[in-house]
């Protein structure tokens, strides 16, 4: 009996429980809300049988299907599957309805598709806004698109090989499934097994729509036997012998794409028969099985024709689709010719056909065999071939698309055309930065360098827009080493104003790798380069001089000399995006350093009406951040976390990703003042994610502190010390990073019983504060900080002392509220009108803002204020006030200061012998008393501080005292003071 029954396909097998999941989503999606789905499994186990057969089921429910695939070719152009997925609609639908669906915004979409310019002509020109809003728009077009789309049928987009995607398709993935949330749309995708951990950007996309909500993964395992048997039978026509079916199982391991390759692999060499309606070997096929899927597919290619083969291994060269012209062109055949042989291979299932007439390998590792069987020196004639073809037929246009230059670009770069290779690499790396596609631009970039001659006069623009993209990402060594070059490279050629442009950017990549002084150098470098020039670039350099040095080097005067300048000349340019910018960072900045908060609260909400009105996000979310933390230290926490919000709306709409390090952990800080645990946990989850993502110090070490704030508020003071034990104190010194330079280790060490560690957090904070000017913002959590620690260890006199000084910032909140801390101390003075004023102050806070662990905390100091109130012990309220406290603390499952505060309860409720208290001579307080009683002992201040676990300075702080109120003039004398008032 003949071998040829149909081949080239099989009934789908073993996959309807995956098949029903991803029906499900549809079904919900077909409601109006989008859904993504990932297929995951290894290279061969089905997943793009799967998105095939869902797509053609889908088809039947008259769903529009669009098709994308990814490629692992080096310098790909940025978002291919989207180009390939909008390419094949845009040239087959009805222009009228193509016209409507891209009517709002076809400039900006022909940037990356230049299928609509060919199909609709002339385009409406699109007026010049800012790179960064560039790519908001371009992503929000593309989503309308897919919206307008999907407006009268659901849209199913396939995206398969995701793990070979370029960062911006990811992205752009992510950006539309949360912004068109209520589009008809199912993104159905696929990745390899294991390749989300070599990819950071799948595995950053992949947690970004799980956390979305949107997301469903579904895992496929390799086939069963009796499904693998199954498989066979449906591709047969017929049932295998048991010895045959037990052996490609076996031989498959139950992975689909492999076992028809074994099966097609029999048939072609004639060692499989029908005999008696069952398909039997005419020998042992061990002798002949291959090794892997790739020896599969050799085997298979060598029993096609050489001209198919070589057909198909030069259309590899070309890319994963093709166009059977340009295959013609490059073989110099006639394209019926090639059409011819590539039917034959889509009947043979190595490439499918596509409705614009391209063809694509059905599989990768298809593409990937073929390739690998092309000669090096082969490989180099042919892209050189290709891209000469190529640069041809695109130098009829007006200009080159970013996939165009992408292509260019490759094949030359794998050319012996090193030259060609280098100047389009260049063009396709500008290309990617102007569709915000960063890292694909490094790549680019990279190429370039790489092929472009030591002493070719554009090297120094390729270092400049290498360090460029790698600041834009994030890579600060490379953006350095890049920049440095530029530098040098600039200087030498003696092009001041790009030497410049490349000094200030080596001084940004230094200054975010904390190499200040270095990052100066380099500043002061550039400014030098631009003497005597009004400019844009002149007065960002100001700007830059004047935060580094104010903020984060200490030298207040120099600093606010360059802030000077640089407002006085933004106002000369007339440039309102400017001014704001200026506005921001230093009027508003400083006036929130100097602890004028109200001032600056305005100055920066100018600058964020400014930034609003001339629509620049990332300048609008960088206001958000300052004012996040003005209303915050002003203890406005509810302002404080709408504003976050608006921060993180802006900053999704700038797409600055590197922005995204610390909202989110601002925002875990304002839930755990709060006592909102579950949301702080929420918050610390999504923060870490960008931590991971765009690591630096000081956003790592931020959301540290914030951890280990929310586990000290928590009563988990292992955790919190942990936590802030791996926190670089003083990391940073601007209004972001205030937080790192509060106590709460130490206060974490104070509640865990660690006295002498606490004392050393007592002199490390008292040396830190003679560091800083007084009066400025810096010094506020230091001193709130400090007076906590000296009321925690008994230090009273450290606490008073503090008092005047935290007097200051009344008002105010650095992790704590600063009238809890100022009624505290006040209670200690017994200065009973001002305690009473400031702790009603922080209920008042406490209770507007929903601060309930800090309200929890005041009315327990109310409780003690009215216990010690003029020695008159006002018990009923002190009761009532520890009971409200109560409330809070069950609340919030404290249970340790649940139990402080029963047990303070019981005590009151308990009958009393007040027995009066023995008043003491010359109004000395009991650690006066103390201190003289030790001086008549003969002990030095030395000896006396470290009997009671206090400074020295402290220490003759209270001798001072002791010598004014007993009016004595020395230790002697003291010491007879104590004898004769039985003291000692």
């Amino acid at each position: 009996m003949s071998n040829h029954v149909a081949l080239s396909t099989s009934q789908f097998v073993g996959r309807q429980h995956e098949l029903a999941i991803i029906w499900s989503q549809y079904q919900v999606v077909k409601t109006g809300s989008a859904r993504v789905v990932l297929l995951r499994g290894e290279p061969g186990i089905g997943k793009t049988r799967l998105l095939d057969e869902f797509a053609a089921l889908a088809a039947d429910d008259e769903a529009i299907i669009l098709r994308g695939n990814t490629s692992d070719f080096e310098g790909m152009p940025p978002y291919l599957p989207f180009l390939e997925a909008f390419g094949q609609y845009i040239q087959v639908t009805p222009l009228d309805q193509l016209r409507e669906q891209v009517t709002t915004s076809p400039r900006i979409l022909a940037s990356i598709l230049p299928e609509l310019a060919t199909r609709l002509g002339e385009l409406p020109s699109a007026y010049q806004i800012p790179p960064e809003q560039a790519r908001l728009r371009l992503y929000e077009s593309v989503g309308t698109f897919l919206e307008a789309i999907s407006s009268s049928s659901v849209l199913v987009l396939t995206l398969d090989d995701l793990h070979l995607a370029d960062h911006a398709s990811l992205d752009l993935l992510c950006h539309i499934v949360r912004h068109q949330t209520k589009a008809r749309l199912l993104v159905l995708g696929s990745y390899h097994e294991g390749e989300i951990e070599r990819s950071a950007a799948l595995n950053r996309a992949v947690n970004e729509l799980a956390h979305s909500r949107v997301l469903t993964t579904v895992a496929l395992s390799p086939l069963s036997a009796k499904e693998t048997e199954d498989l066979a039978h449906s591709y047969l026509g017929g049932p295998l012998s048991p010895n045959v079916s037990q052996l490609l199982y076996s031989q498959s391991e139950g992975y689909p794409f492999f076992a028809e390759e074994l099966i097609r692999g029999w048939i072609e060499a004639a060692s499989l028969v029908l005999e008696n309606t069952q398909w039997v070997a005419l020998a042992p096929l061990e002798r002949s099985l291959p090794s892997s899927i790739v020896g599969a597919l050799r085997q298979r290619f060598a029993r096609l024709s050489s001209d198919i083969i070589d057909h198909l291994r030069v259309a590899a060269t070309i890319g994963r689709t093709f166009d059977p012209l340009l295959l013609a062109t490059v073989k110099v055949q006639d394209v019926e010719v090639v059409e011819e042989h590539m039917h034959e291979a889509a009947k043979a299932g190595l490439v499918r056909t596509e409705p614009t007439g391209f063809f694509t390998f059905s599989h990768e590792k298809i593409q990937e065999c073929l390739y690998a069987e092309v000669s090096t020196s082969r490989r180099r004639r042919l892209h050189e071939i290709i891209g000469q073809i190529l640069e041809s037929r695109y130098n009829q246009e007006s200009a080159k698309s970013a996939y165009q230059l992408a292509e260019l670009a490759f094949h030359f770069a794998h050319s012996g055309d090193s030259r060609r290779g280098a100047v389009y690499s260049w063009q396709a790396a500008e290309q990617a930065l102007q569709s915000f596609a960063f890292e694909e631009a490094m790549v680019h970039y990279r190429k370039a360098l790489e092929l472009n001659d030591t002493d070719d006069a554009e090297r120094g623009n390729l270092l400049l827009g290498l360090g460029e993209a790698a600041l834009l990402v994030g890579e600060e060594h490379e953006a350095v080493i890049a920049y440095q070059a530029a530098l040098t490279w600039f200087s030498q050629a003696g092009d001041v104003q790009v030497a410049a442009q490349a000094a200030r950017g080596l001084g940004l990549a230094l200054w975010r790798q904390q190499a200040l002084e270095s990052a100066r150098t380099a500043l002061e470098h550039a400014l030098m380069l631009l003497e005597n020039t009004d400019s844009a670039q002149v007065v960002r350099l100001l700007v830059d001089l004047a935060m580094l040095l104010t903020i984060y080097i200490g030298e207040q005067e120099k600093g606010a000399t360059y802030a000077q300048l640089a407002t006085e000349m933004a106002r000369r340019l007339e440039d309102r995006s400017l001014e704001a910018e200026v506005i921001r960072k230093v009027v508003g900045k400083l006036n929130l350093l100097g602890n004028d908060i109200p001032g600056a609260i305005v100055s920066i909400e100018e600058a964020l009406a400014l930034a609003e009105v001339n629509d620049t996000p990332s300048e609008a979310a960088k206001c958000c951040l300052y004012l996040a933390g003005a209303y915050y230290f002003t203890g406005e926490i509810k302002c404080s976390h709408e504003v976050s919000l608006r921060w993180i709306e802006f900053i999704e709409r700038s797409r600055q990703r590197y922005q995204s390090r610390n909202p989110y952990s601002w925002l875990a800080l304002l839930y755990s003042s709060q006592g909102a645990w579950r949301d702080a946990e929420q918050a610390i989850e999504h923060a870490q994610l960008f931590v991971d993502q765009l690591s630096t110090t000081a956003s790592s070490a931020f959301l540290q502190q914030v951890r280990g704030f929310l586990a000290y508020q928590r009563e988990d003071y292992l955790s919190s010390e942990q936590h802030l034990q791996a926190v670089v104190v003083n990391q940073r010194r601007d209004a972001g990073g205030l937080m790192l330079q509060a106590s709460l280790l130490g206060l974490t060490q104070a509640a865990l019983g660690k006295r002498e560690d606490v004392l050393e957090h007592i002199a490390k904070l008292q040396t830190l504060l003679t560091e800083k000017s007084a009066g400025t913002l810096l010094n506020a959590p230091i001193i709130t900080g400090l007076a906590l620690l000296a009321i925690a260890v008994g230090d009273q006199e450290l606490a008073v002392e503090l008092y005047p000084q935290l007097l200051i910032y009344r008002g105010q909140h650095y992790w704590f509220l600063v009238d809890r801390v100022l009624g505290m101390i006040a209670t200690l003075k017994r200065d009973w009108e001002m305690a009473e004023i400031h702790l009603a102050e922080a209920v008042t806070t406490a209770q507007r803002e929903n601060l309930r662990p800090e309200l929890a905390r005041t009315l327990q100091a109310q409780a003690d204020f009215e216990l010690a109130r003029d020695g008159k012990e006002n018990v009923p309220l002190a009761t009532k006030l520890l009971r409200d406290a109560l409330t809070f603390l069950k609340e919030l499952n404290l249970t340790q200061q649940i139990e402080q505060v029963q047990s303070r309860l019981r005590s009151l409720s308990r009958p009393k012998n007040v027995l009066a208290r023995p008043s003491l001579p010359a109004n000395l307080t009991g650690r006066e008393v103390r201190v003289l009683q030790l001086v008549a002992k003969g002990m030095s201040n030395r000896q006396i501080a470290q009997e009671l676990g206090l400074s020295a300075k402290t220490i003759a702080n209270h001798l001072t005292h002791i010598f004014d109120k007993t009016m004595c003039e020395n230790r002697a004398a003291a010491a007879a003071f104590a004898i004769q008032h039985s003291l000692a």
